[in-house]
């Protein structure tokens, strides 16, 4: 029997290997964006940690330790500047991802149009291929019709 061959297979690989390569650089930035939010995150913790510990040293009452506020608060600064920073970065990231899944996008429905191509030829070279083993089919059973006429007729 013959066997179906789609002209276009290269083709069809090779959208499938951009849509690989796409799949992944979602993957990265995505991974990006995860350890820039969880920084985020620890950061913020870190900043309700200082604004605790001056919020205790303020509160006893006693004398108050001016060098151990100044640095809690400096380093409140430090990291509401690195969260700064931070967030920036995040929108970068966020800005690329966006790009980076429209590209997928694309890429996956540019292959997807191959793929429904080739499922449209290959049900196309079933039904010719149908059509044909019917033809033979036919061919057949007139030949074997004709040759037992050939027989009764003797």
């Amino acid at each position: 029997m013959a066997k179906f061959v789609f002209e276009l297979e290269a083709v069809l690989r090779q959208r499938q290997a951009i849509e690989r390569t796409k799949q992944v650089a979602v993957a990265e930035l995505d991974g990006k964006r995860l350890m820039l939010e969880r920084m985020i995150r620890e950061m913020q913790e870190g900043i309700s940690n200082e604004r605790l510990g001056l919020r205790e040293e303020l509160a006893t009452g006693t004398v108050i330790n001016l060098a151990a506020v100044k640095m809690q608060t400096h380093a409140a600064f430090r990291l509401v500047a690195k969260i700064q920073q931070a967030a920036i970065a995040l929108a970068g990231v966020y800005e690329k991802l966006a790009r980076a899944r429209e590209e997928l996008r694309v890429a996956s429905a540019s292959k997807k149009a191959i793929e429904n191509l080739k499922q449209a030829r290959l049900e196309a070279w079933k039904k010719h291929m149908d059509h044909l083993e019917a033809a033979e089919i036919d061919e057949i059973s007139i030949m074997r019709a004709a040759r037992q006429e050939a027989e009764a007729a003797v």
